[in-house]
């Protein structure tokens, strides 16, 4: 359960979210898989430590920020 954990964990949704965010228009299902996410991780670190989910957190944050300027278009920047 742990090592579920620890992949979920780090996997950047932030950057994932923004990405598909960025490709599509109107309504998409990448909220839909964003809060499957949030349920999903909530649920596997019912065992885990505190500090350690903080620490975790990080992770997928500055992945998350270092993909972002390459990856993501800029809702201005889109070509009608």
């Amino acid at each position: 359960m742990k090592l579920a954990w620890f992949i979920i964990s780090i996997i950047p949704m932030p950057f994932i979210f923004s990405f598909l965010d960025s490709l599509q228009s109107g309504f998409n299902f990448s909220l839909i898989a964003v809060v499957g996410y949030v349920l999903l991780a909530g649920i596997l670190s019912t065992k885990i430590q505190p500090l350690l989910i903080l620490f975790m957190s990080a992770i997928p944050i500055v992945i998350s920020l270092y993909l972002a300027p390459f990856y993501v278009i800029p809702p201005n920047a889109r070509s009608h």
